[in-house]
C-alpha cells in the first residue's frame, strides 16, 4: 500500500527527475525499521513485534522484486 500511494503523490508533483521518482517508490517498499521490536519490547509486544517484522522481511523479497520490475 505504501508504495502505490507514494506513487500516486509522485504524480502530484511535476517537475520531479525520473530517478528521484524511482528511488522515492523504492524506498517506500522498503521493510519497517528493525528496532521495532525493542520499542515494542518496553510495552511488552516484543515476540509479536519481532514476529511481524520477520514476516514483513520475507515478504519485501517479493514485493521489492516486484517493485524494481516496475520502476525499471
Amino acid at each position: 500500500m505504501h508504495p502505490l500511494l507514494v506513487s500516486l503523490m509522485i504524480l502530484l508533483i511535476p517537475g520531479l527527475e525520473p530517478q528521484l521518482k524511482a528511488a522515492a517508490v523504492l524506498m517506500a517498499s522498503m521493510p519497517m525499521m528493525s528496532i521495532y521490536p525493542i520499542i515494542g519490547g518496553n510495552y511488552g509486544y516484543r515476540s509479536i513485534c519481532s514476529s511481524m517484522l520477520l514476516a514483513t522481511t520475507l515478504l519485501s523479497f517479493v514485493t521489492i522484486s516486484v517493485t524494481l520490475g516496475l520502476v525499471i
